[in-house]
């Protein structure tokens, strides 16, 4: 009798699944699903690549191949603006008026509660190895923080409200984006500044990302453009201009793509190289608020203030799953669990 057979009759699966949800690390679990065809059927759900898509109070958990609702996380303070996965898909960190959560995303339980902001928090990020978390706010600051206690390590002082925040893919840089249309790329082990983005738009920034191989960033904003910069010398290069003001930008994995979202009800897919269109993705009924790369499937995801997330196929624009809340859906965002 082998040992799947043992097990399987000892316990079924769905009493495997309730007790794989204490397990204490992701590392385990990892281990486990590597170790027979019956690890990899009862993690299915826990160590697939997950959706996280954040609307009203809540963020939701989706299994990125079945599209089933995984779990649900809840502020009881306000409505979550953002919600970002670690690179390794094991934590969750939501953002709401002036409190920073983070979650673990295996066990789904809260870990931490960072305060500090005075104003509403607009956006908030993981470095990748996951040990730091920037934030930024109307308060007119970016926070860094360490993950695991919450300790502030140093205070990011903008002129005015700050919408978006990243790390860079390295965790060596951090970008930010204001109100006055200004970017900004600091140093992310000092807090110094070490380049400044400015005259290149004309309203508030929405969204900022860098790419992959760290040589340019996007710039997206309210005056209907999204700016390609040199992160090096700060140059634009490119400007990718829409019929709406854009409020969310993003590169796809390879760099030779973006995609950006906005006041147009639509998803745009960008050629990074040439600058032209490749694809509208059309479907949502009111302002698309934020987009990202489903990087295992070569998917796309959108929310909307039409209450909806999307699930794109990027080559063809076909919709593969749609999501219906209650509220406006704000924010979105993919991750592979790992033990990495």
């Amino acid at each position: 009798m082998t040992d799947e057979v043992i097990w399987t009759t000892l316990f079924p699966d769905e009493i495997w699944r309730k007790i794989l949800n204490y397990v204490p690390s992701a590392s385990t679990l990892v281990a486990f699903k590597k170790a027979s065809k019956f690890g990899l059927r009862v993690t299915a759900g826990l160590l697939s690549g997950r959706i996280l898509i954040a609307a009203g109070r809540k963020a939701h958990v989706f299994d990125a191949e079945t599209y089933q609702l995984i779990e649900t996380l809840e502020d009881d303070a306000s409505a979550i603006k953002c919600s970002k996965f670690s690179r390794n898909g094991c934590r969750v960190i939501t953002s709401s008026y002036d409190t920073v959560k983070m979650w673990d995303s295996v066990r789904f339980i809260s870990l931490l509660q960072l305060r500090g902001h005075t104003n509403f928090v607009n956006a908030c990020a993981f470095s990748p190895d996951s040990s730091r978390v920037v934030t930024v706010s109307n308060d007119g600051t970016a926070r860094v923080c360490d993950s695991e206690h919450g300790t502030l390590l140093f205070i990011l002082q903008h002129t005015s409200i700050v919408y978006c925040c990243l790390f860079s893919s390295d965790g060596s840089r951090i970008i930010t984006a204001d109100r006055n249309g200004v970017a900004r790329i600091w140093c992310a082990l000092t807090g110094q500044i070490q380049l400044t983005l400015e005259e290149g738009h004309t309203r508030e920034l929405s969204c900022c990302s860098f790419s992959h191989d760290q040589n340019h960033v996007i710039t997206s904003s309210f005056d209907k453009k999204v700016n390609l910069w040199n992160s090096t010398t700060g140059a634009i290069e490119k400007t990718f201009r829409h019929k709406g003001a854009v409020r969310s930008c993003a590169f796809s994995l390879d760099d030779k793509c973006i995609i950006t979202a906005g006041d147009a009800w639509t998803v745009c897919i960008w050629d990074v190289q040439d600058g032209t269109l490749q694809r509208t993705l059309e479907g949502h009924n009111s302002v698309v608020s934020s987009c990202c790369f489903c990087h295992g499937k070569r998917c796309i995801i959108s929310t909307s203030f039409d209450r909806t997330a999307r699930i794109w196929d990027f080559h063809t624009g076909e919709v593969l799953a749609k999501f219906e809340f209650r509220n406006w859906a704000l924010s979105c965002d993919f991750a592979l669990l790992s033990h990495r």
